[in-house]
């Protein structure tokens, strides 16, 4: 059921005091829930083309800064490259 979750915001390169992601998603029903990093990775699929470009775009960011919770980069690090595989990003920063 691709693109059924739609990137409402996320606390990606803004720290709290666990260094930990949260991400606001809304499904095609328009509830809003939160989710980890982890459970975005999983979900990848999922999510919107916005959505998408923003998880490997700012993750792959912060991971080569070294600002990320080791949870977090774990679960980016085993699924990153599957979904830069998965989705082609277009030299606009677009997913296509």
């Amino acid at each position: 059921m691709a693109n059924a979750l739609f990137w409402l915001g996320d606390n990606i390169g803004m720290s709290d005091d666990t260094g930990r992601v949260h991400i606001r998603l809304a499904d095609s029903l328009g509830a809003q829930f939160d989710v980890s990093m982890v459970e975005a990775v999983a979900l990848a699929d999922q999510l919107d083309p916005a959505g998408r470009s923003r998880l490997q775009q700012a993750m792959q960011f912060i991971a080569d800064g070294g600002r990320i919770n080791p949870k977090d980069l774990a679960a980016w690090s085993a699924a990153g490259s599957a979904i830069a595989e998965a989705f082609t990003i277009s030299a606009r920063g677009g997913v296509q």
